[in-house]
This record gives structure tokens, C-alpha cells and sequence, in this order.
């Protein structure tokens, strides 16, 4: 009795844990198909929302010496510190659960690992788009306060083909 109530704890676990384990990367699939998809950008991003962003996002448009592309260098890798250190920490536990498992036996860690898998099956939850969103309000942002104070600067930057191109000419399109 006390075997199946330990794993019912587990399995609970198992399913919280999983969920939030397999949004880190159902987020970061939103976030590259949002930021190649320029309708979608152009959509998104208004005058009013660069206009007044909000304090977070504000934080990294700030200017600096060394130029704007340092602001697009620390927000993206501030974003994928952030998501690493998550998968990181849903990876521990889910191991920890696991390793539980297996000493209650190994019937419970199989049931652990399907649970596992069938958490993958569902949506990207809001919380997840709506992170996915503000790291594209940051970006856009930057790209926007460095289009405003220097436009041959940003133009030139973005004469070489990158994954920002399509956010870019959204943000350089706003009228």
C-alpha cells in the first residue's frame, strides 16, 4: 500500500513536472516559427507598444557605448540562459522521479516514462507564448530604438541575412 501511494506522489510529479519540462521546448518552437512568419511580426508589433513598453522589456533597449547589437546579444542569451536553467531544473526532478521509481520498481518507472510521454502531447500553454511574446517585444524594441537613433547603423548590421531580418523590416515598416 504504501508502494502505490509513493507512486501515485511520483506519478503526480511525474505529470507537473513534465508538462512544464516539455513547454520549454514546445516555447522556443513558437518563438522561431513567430519570428520567421513577417505577417505575424507585422501584426504583433505596434507604434504604441515600442512607444511604452513595459519597464522589464524597457531594461534591455537602454543605449550603451558599445552599440545596439550588444542589447540583441544580452536579451538572447538572458533568454536562452533562462530556458536552459528550467530544462535544467525539470531535468533533475524528473530524474530524481524516475530513479524513485525504479527503486519501487521497475513497473513504476515504465508507467512514469509513458506518463512522461503522453505530457508532450499537449498545447503550448499561454504562459509559454506569452514569454515567447515579450522576448519578441524586447527584441523589437532594440531593433526599433536602434533604428530610430541610427538607421544606417542598423541598415548595415542587417545587410548580412539573419534570423532577425523578418522582425527588423516589421519594426522598419511600422508607420
Amino acid at each position: 500500500m504504501l508502494q502505490i501511494l509513493a507512486e501515485i506522489c511520483l506519478a503526480i510529479t511525474t505529470y507537473f513536472v513534465g508538462r512544464q519540462f516539455w513547454q520549454c521546448f514546445k516555447r522556443e518552437r513558437y518563438l522561431q516559427e513567430f519570428m520567421a512568419d513577417q505577417d505575424l511580426l507585422q501584426s504583433f508589433i505596434s507604434r504604441e507598444m515600442l512607444d511604452n513598453p513595459p519597464p522589464p522589456i524597457a531594461l534591455f533597449a537602454q543605449p550603451n557605448q558599445e552599440g545596439y547589437h550588444i542589447n540583441l546579444i544580452v536579451i538572447s542569451i538572458a533568454d536562452k540562459k533562462a530556458t536552459r536553467r528550467l530544462v535544467g531544473g525539470f531535468s533533475a526532478a524528473l530524474l530524481v522521479v524516475a530513479v524513485a521509481s525504479c527503486f519501487i520498481g521497475p513497473g513504476y518507472a515504465m508507467l512514469n516514462g509513458i506518463l512522461l510521454i503522453i505530457t508532450r502531447q499537449e498545447p503550448i500553454c499561454l504562459a509559454a507564448k506569452r514569454n515567447a511574446l515579450d522576448h519578441v517585444s524586447g527584441l523589437a524594441l532594440i531593433l526599433y530604438n536602434w533604428y530610430a537613433k541610427d538607421p544606417s547603423d542598423c541598415e548595415q548590421f542587417f545587410d548580412q541575412p539573419l534570423t532577425l531580418t523578418p522582425l527588423y523590416n516589421a519594426v522598419k515598416n511600422l508607420k
